[in-house]
């Protein structure tokens, strides 16, 4: 047993790593809700939805979050949001279909955190997996500085979504098509301003519309534009305050039900026009208040598809010991008889969440402590020992640049942070002061009711305030909102981007609140961090005076701290990706540049000699062809994506993915037609031949105008890179010293990382910077740095004409190919190894664009993959290959790309790709190089003849090289989660079969032993 486990403890351990990991991403969500806890908070909800199957959806987080509940009422997932690709960032509403895909209309904001930007609607499917955008309305009205939704009313309906979309002067009933994404007009509705007027829609089942309007009555569409009224709320108001109806909901019974916020009370409108209440005043609440401004505010309803009923109210309490009021926003929800589903403010975990936050805090542990294990037997087997001082050196410059960013970006961008949101609550708290003075107070004690927005007094405060606010003086986005009190409430009069009635109300009592401490004290306050449902805000409250100076209303500026708050975090992620990258990069050039001067003066010197021995001299050229070639990797995909032409005929992301198998293909097949011609040619002449068609095709990518321009482009590369490879390989190969030789492979497989990395930094960043097309005019101008090298340093040499070697038993190109070790090798091991590859090169820059990353953050995943093969890969090879075998370290490599792409199928995110590349790099700094090595080792291998089998694997690596983006361009189109994990699938098959051909294999060299 000791025996065994000396022997493979190395692959359980990392076995288990996996798996360990496996359950800790799986159970990530539920580990951060903190397991010991059996309830989850609802924090700031705006909506929710029952759906039509067992599930229920709760709008959280300010909107930035969905929360699932079971039929039971127990929470079981969270829906993420905030992200402006792949997702929702600010859900509005929600609708469900009968197959439990759940639909969000969703609102992006512009840059400047205020403005909408657009309105979209997404489709996750029934596991809270993103699937699609179905439908975007951008919002190219001129508003006049009002910032509302066009989208209202969302709801599905007979297989269909339906919505009402709001223009300038009309609202339409659309219908969504959710398989082809068409949205048909289903009736036009004229209603002058309808964008200003219009602040609430509801669809019934019979494709009726009713909506609520600026002054909180509701009113019954009709096509001809004269509209019905069926609740007048000037006519509902009483001493406690006016009737203003918000939300709108319809039920199956035909009655609509509406949202009484200035009432405080939920009613609904029966089909022969009667007014009765469903939901009184504070009925949810335990102990109803005394006064009628303690009551809870209703902020939203909905209907559920029995005909029940779901609200979202305030309830508020004084805290003694911070001295200030909590507010709690609780879900409360009944069905059609009033029985009560939810009235809470937290709702119990479900026992499988329970139990996947244990397991995920119990591998947490077994993977903490195998990262200790792993540390201690690294420290004990003196593996730092092993690697030279230069690269110990590099690697120490490497992590102080890690420690150092980072350190800096969080202090630094930190303290830029709090002096720019001091900068920002200055002029916010400026812009308040001065707005306050320019207005009337005889217009703002003019206001007295809803009916006021359209007033000639409203309008002109609207016009003062919008004067700055529309200037450039406000170019980040500032809003501006006037409040009043009224019986005891703090109320909305005036908002710039019309988003509330005229006396909207607040939650909460005026007296004891910030608001009432500046009406007696007349000094305005900053508040530079504040949440709510709506949002997190900071802003200033500045007293509005009358004539005498006293308090008559209070302005708000501020600002939306969610889209300065992800911009900073961004910040913070890119300034230390950058150093990072740039660092690194740094290294790896100063290492170069080292190697060159030392071999340009080994050449200078042997060239006064007249001796030209040392091979030395091929690392810098092959560093920058490699340097060159690889400038546009990270973004070719994407490049080719705008290049792309729905004419072509063909798929966007199967037609992105040709030129680069179009180039990797015609680098193999001119890297064996180079070995015909360098015997004829030289070396040099061939080197320099291939060089200029390099060049050539480098251009032509960098002109092309479309598509097929650029693949042409990428065919010409492909052929002057094969040549040029080709050549610098003979080149090695034809000294005779087995020491050059050694050394100069050597070089040259350092020379491909370097250049690749290098080369992917540096060219991300000059896109960023200078775009795409120019990246290849630079790499125009390394290649040639390269081909002049290569002319001036380079002696000339040709491959002497040998005899055709005898083959010693007879054996063929197809014998060998039959032989069931290397069919079974190249198929079920190298070629699906080589393909999945791809996942970096191909898959990740378009995943990564569509997930909103730079250029430059894409190829600091390339750098993180080259830098772990670059340091890890000599030490882990000696060590891996030691304890298992050359077939062993195959199998781990690959046993290490299955279980990477099974972890990102589980949880497919940005985060979890770098972590995936970091693992991918850790197997090929070991996987490569023991596949030449258990290649070269086989008895048909040497039966065959060396140099044409290592040819014939070449072609097969090339083969593989061009499918990957083929199939992981098929992997695209089956959407991520699917795509990979049937990767996944695939692979592992052909893993096992290897795996059982290895141990066939070596129960038959037992037998014969």
């Amino acid at each position: 047993m000791n025996a065994f486990w000396r022997k493979y403890r190395l692959a359980l351990c990392l076995f288990l790593a996996v798996l360990c990991t496996a359950a800790v991403l799986t159970g990530l969500k539920e580990l951060r809700l903190d397991p010991r806890s059996r309830t989850v908070t609802i924090g700031d909800p705006t909506a929710m939805l029952y759906g039509a199957g067992d599930q229920t959806y709760i709008i959280a987080g300010g909107s930035t979050s969905i929360l699932v509940l079971n039929e039971e009422g127990q929470y079981i997932r969270t829906i993420p949001g905030g992200t402006q690709a792949q997702g929702f960032y600010y859900a509005q509403t929600l609708a469900a279909d009968e197959a439990g895909n759940l639909y969000i209309h969703d609102r992006l904001l512009s840059d400047n955190g205020k403005d909408v930007a657009t309105e979209r609607i997404a489709v996750y499917n029934s596991h809270g997996g993103f699937v699609d955008y179905l439908y975007e309305q951008p919002h190219d009205l001129d508003t006049g500085g009002e910032n509302r939704n066009r989208i209202y009313g969302m709801v599905w309906q007979d297989g269909g979504l339906s919505f009402v979309r709001v223009d300038q002067d009309s609202f339409a009933l659309c219908r969504l098509d959710v398989d082809t994404g068409t949205v048909t007009e289903q009736q036009v509705y004229a209603y002058p301003s309808a964008y200003r007027y219009l602040m609430y829609a509801a669809i019934d089942e019979t494709q009726q519309v009713y909506f609520s309007d600026k002054y909180g009555s509701i009113w019954q569409a009709e096509p001809s534009g004269d509209h019905r009224c069926i609740y007048d709320a000037s006519a509902h108001g009483n001493e406690d305050f006016f009737s203003i109806a918000a939300n709108l909901a319809c039920l199956p019974d035909g009655s609509i039900c509406f949202n009484d916020i200035g009432q405080r009370q939920i009613c609904r409108i029966l089909p022969d026009g009667t007014v009765e209440l469903v939901v009184g005043r504070g009925e949810p609440l335990a102990e109803l208040p005394e006064a009628f401004n303690e009551l809870p505010i209703y902020s939203y309803i909905g209907a559920t598809p029995q005909g029940g009923l779901s609200a979202i109210y305030c309830e508020y309490t004084y805290d003694t010991a911070s001295e200030d009021y909590v507010y709690d926003y609780c879900v409360y929800a009944r069905d059609a008889q009033g029985q009560v589903l939810l009235n809470t403010a937290q709702v119990e975990k479900a026992p499988s969440v329970q139990i996947k936050g244990w397991l995920a805090a119990a591998a947490g542990v077994i993977l903490a402590a195998l990262l200790l294990y792993g540390a201690v037997q690294m420290v004990r087997a003196g593996w730092l020992g092993k690697t030279n001082q230069r690269t110990r050196i590099q690697m120490a410059v490497i992590l102080a640049a890690v420690l150092s960013a980072a350190l800096a970006s969080v202090v630094l961008v930190g303290d830029l942070n709090q002096r720019y949101l001091g900068e920002r609550t200055s002029k916010m708290t400026n812009m308040a002061v001065l707005m306050a003075r320019d207005l009337q107070p005889e217009d703002i004690r003019s206001i007295d009711s809803p009916e006021d927005y359209n007033s000639p007094a409203y309008q002109r405060i609207d016009a003062s305030v919008k004067e700055i606010l529309l200037s450039d003086l406000n170019d980040d986005g500032t809003y501006c909102t006037i409040y009043q009190e009224r019986n005891g409430i703090v109320c909305i009069i005036y908002s710039d981007e019309g988003l509330n009635n005229v006396f909207y109300p607040m939650s909460g009592v005026f007296a004891g609140s910030y608001e009432a401490e500046i009406y007696e004290t007349g000094e305005l306050q900053q508040f530079s961090a504040f949440s709510s449902a709506e949002g997190h805000y900071a802003f200033t409250l500045a007293p509005i005076f009358d004539e005498s100076g006293q308090v008559v209303a209070l302005m708000e500026v501020g600002t939306d701290l969610y889209a300065f708050t992800a911009a900073n975090q961004r910040l913070i992620r890119e300034t230390l990706l950058t150093v990072l990258m740039i660092v690194v990069t740094c290294v790896l050039l100063f290492s170069e540049a080292t190697v060159f001067l030392d071999a340009l003066r080994r050449n200078r010197q042997e060239r006064k000699q007249g001796i030209l021995r040392d091979v030395g001299i091929i690392r810098p050229i092959a560093f920058l062809i490699f340097f060159a070639g690889n400038m546009s990797t990270a973004f070719l995909p994407v490049y080719g994506v705008q290049l792309w032409d729905a004419s072509m005929g063909m798929g966007q992301e199967f037609a992105s993915a040709i030129p680069l198998s179009a180039e990797v293909m015609m680098t193999a097949i001119f890297s064996l037609f180079g070995g015909f011609l360098v015997d004829r040619m030289g070396t040099k002449s061939l080197i320099a031949s291939g060089g200029i068609l390099f060049m050539a095709g480098l251009a032509l990518c960098g002109l092309a105008p479309n598509l097929w321009v650029l693949i042409g482009g990428s065919v010409v590369l492909g052929i002057g890179e094969g040549l040029v490879l080709v050549a610098l390989n003979t080149f090695i190969s034809n000294y005779g010293e087995e020491e050059q030789r050694n050394r100069g492979f050597s070089g040259y497989n350092a020379a491909y990382l370097s250049g690749m990395n290098c080369g992917t930094v540096v060219g991300s960043l000059a896109a960023d910077q200078f775009g795409y097309r120019n990246v290849f005019y630079m790499a125009v101008a390394v290649s040639l740095a390269a081909l002049v090298l290569a002319i001036v340093c380079l002696h000339k040499q040709t491959t002497p004409a040998e005899a055709k070697e005898q083959e010693e038993k007879g054996i063929s190109t197809l014998q060998f190919l039959l032989r069931p070790r290397v069919w079974i090798f190249f198929l079920f091991m190298l070629m699906p190894y080589l393909i999945s590859a791809s996942f970096l090169s191909y898959f990740f820059p378009i995943f990564g664009e569509e997930h909103g990353l730079s250029t430059s953050f894409v190829a600091i995943a390339f750098l993180i993959s080259g830098v772990i093969a670059i340091y890890l890969g000599p030490t882990l090879t000696r060590v891996i290959s030691h304890r298992l075998g050359d077939r062993g370290s195959l199998i781990l490599a690959s046993a290490i790309y299955v279980g990477s792409f099974a972890l990102f199928a589980i949880r497919p995110s940005v985060g979890a790709c770098f972590a995936i590349i970091a693992m991918l790099a850790v197997a090929d700094s070991f996987g490569l190089s023991m596949q030449a090595v258990y290649f070269s080792a086989l008895p048909e291998v040497r039966l065959y003849g060396a140099g044409k089998a290592m040819g014939l694997n070449s072609a097969v690596e090339s083969i593989a090289q061009t499918v990957g983006p083929m199939i992981f361009a098929a992997v695209l189109m089956m959407g991520v989660e699917r795509g990979v994990m049937v990767l996944a699938q695939g692979m592992g098959v052909m893993l096992l079969i290897f795996v059982v051909s290895v141990i066939l294999d070596r129960r038959r060299e037992n037998v014969r032993g």
